[in-house]
Parts: structure tokens; C-alpha cells; sequence
């Protein structure tokens, strides 16, 4: 499905002026982040795909079935910070489904019903990233005045404990 208009050119834009500052933010997180958990590649690794799946000029409903498998493997390690994000993908996931089959000819029509369908699913992914982004950099860069490393590493590393 292609949308027309005459600002869908200056969305385009703004997606991917949108995904080279989510690429940016990323490689700024690996650069400072010291505290590395076991947990912290599935973290990274769902954080990631949410920030590119939600700065894309297209929500493919596939791309949610991305989500709700990183969000599982996420929630496999105890302790994870991503159970909050996790829960608002599987909502947006339940979302998707009225969208696509249910409600396809209302977005299509792009009547009230399927505009509506559109943003909750896409309102629920940009917290669920943004929500995602903050807790993977407060568990993983040192720096803030007060802050705590992540429990169970030492020096980046699992502790014994944690093994």
C-alpha cells in the first residue's frame, strides 16, 4: 500500500532524519555504556529494532512480530528493564491485528476508525522505544550523580554471583 499526498515527500524526509538520529543515539550508547549484564544484547538488541521499526516510513504488521519475539527473549533474563516496553509491543500487537485483517478497508479509507487504529499501534510503539532507550542507557552508562550500576556485574562483567 503507497500513500499520496502532498506532505507524504516531507514525512519521508523526517522518518529518515528520524532514523539517523535513532542510528546516532545508538552508536553514542555503545561508545559510553561500561555496565554490560547478561541481559544487555537483548536489551540492545529489542531497543534497537524499536527505534528503526518506529523511525521507518513504513509499520509493516511483520515488523510487530519482530518486536513481540525480542521482547520474549527480553523477558527470558530476570531483572530485565524492558518488561514495561514488552508489555506495550504485545498491546500493539493486539492493536495490529484490529488493524491488519480486521480493519484494513477502514485504514485503507483512512476513515476515523482505521486512523485511530493507526495511532494507538504507533503511539504504543514510540513510548514503548523511548521508555526502551532510557532504561538500556540508565542501566548501562555511568555518570549520573547517584547512580547505581547494574546489580550482578563487575567492570562490565558478570559477577560471580550472577553467573
Amino acid at each position: 500500500m503507497e500513500f499520496v499526498g502532498p506532505q507524504v515527500e516531507l514525512v519521508s524526509t523526517l522518518a529518515l532524519g528520524l532514523a539517523v538520529l535513532a542510528l546516532g543515539w545508538l552508536l553514542l550508547w555503545r561508545l559510553r555504556a561500561r555496565s554490560f549484564a547478561v541481559r544487555t544484547p537483548a536489551d540492545a538488541a529489542f531497543t534497537a529494532v524499536l527505534l528503526f521499526t518506529v523511525t521507518s516510513r513504513v509499520i509493516s504488521p511483520q515488523y510487530v512480530v519482530w518486536l513481540v519475539g525480542l521482547a520474549a527473549v527480553c523477558l527470558v533474563f530476570r531483572g530485565t528493564a524492558m518488561t514495561l516496553p514488552a508489555v506495550l509491543v504485545l498491546v500493539a500487537a493486539g492493536v495490529t491485528l484490529l488493524e491488519f485483517p480486521v480493519g484494513f478497508a477502514h485504514v485503507v479509507a483512512s476513515d476515523a476508525w482505521g486512523v485511530t487504529l493507526l495511532v494507538v499501534r504507533n503511539g504504543l510503539l514510540v513510548a514503548a522505544s523511548l521508555i526502551a532507550a532510557r532504561r538500556l542507557w540508565r542501566s548501562t552508562v555511568p555518570g549520573r550523580p547517584g547512580a547505581q550500576a547494574v546489580p550482578g556485574t563487575v567492570e562490565g562483567q558478570p559477577s560471580r554471583v550472577a553467573r
